[in-house]
C-alpha cells in the first residue's frame, strides 16, 4: 500500500464529486420486508481513509451513520457494500462501516495476489462475502483478465464467496 504522503498527494487539485442527498424522502411505495440495497459505498473522511493518487476525481464523504440514515428513511434493513476504486485494495473504510453496528451489511472486497490468508479470513469476519476484480481498462487482454478471474478465484473459494465483475461494456464488442 502507498504511504498516506502518496495516497493524499493532489488530494486538492482533483475534482469532487457531487454529495449525495442529505434529506432524503421515504419511497411512495414500501420496500418489501427483507429488501436489501445491494451495492453502495461508503467515503472518507478523507483524512482518515484518503483515495489511492491514480483516481482522477475525490468522493465526498459519505459517512456509515449517512447512509444508515438514508436507508432507515427508505425502509431498508440490509445492505451490501462494495469496495470502491478510489481506495484500491485497502478495503479498512468499508470494514470500518460494516463494524460500525448501524445496520447489518456484507461486503464485497478488492484483493489481490498479495492479500494473506489472514487478512482474507478478518474481512470474512467482518462479512465480506465477495471479490471485486475490475476489467474496466481496455489494455487487459483475455487472457489477462482469464489469469485474475482463476488466481482470484482460488484464494477466496474455501471461504464460499462469489466474484463480482466491475466492466465496461464498450470495451466487449
Amino acid at each position: 500500500m502507498n504511504s498516506d504522503a502518496d495516497r493524499t498527494s493532489g488530494v486538492a487539485t482533483r475534482p469532487k464529486m457531487l454529495a449525495p442527498d442529505r434529506k432524503p424522502h421515504p419511497p411512495r411505495l414500501p420496500f418489501p420486508a427483507g429488501a436489501c440495497d445491494c451495492h453502495a459505498h461508503v467515503f472518507g473522511p478523507l483524512n482518515i481513509y484518503p483515495p489511492t493518487t491514480t483516481f482522477p476525481y475525490l468522493p465526498s464523504d459519505v459517512s456509515p451513520q449517512d447512509y444508515g440514515a438514508m436507508l432507515q428513511t427508505i425502509g431498508c434493513k440490509r445492505s451490501v457494500l462494495v469496495q470502491h476504486t478510489v481506495y484500491g485494495t485497502d478495503n479498512s473504510c468499508m470494514v470500518a462501516a460494516m463494524k460500525s453496528g448501524k445496520l447489518q451489511y456484507r461486503g464485497v472486497a478488492i484483493i489481490d495476489q498479495t492479500v494473506s490468508d489472514k487478512e482474507l479470513d478478518s474481512l470474512h469476519a467482518a462479512g465480506v462475502r465477495a471479490a471485486r476484480i475490475s476489467v474496466t481498462r481496455p489494455e487487459l487482454s483475455p487472457a489477462d483478465v482469464s489469469q485474475q478471474v482463476m488466481q482470484t478465484a482460488g484464494r477466496i473459494k474455501r471461504l464460499g464467496w462469489h466474484l463480482q465483475f466491475l466492466a465496461c461494456v464498450d470495451h466487449f464488442p
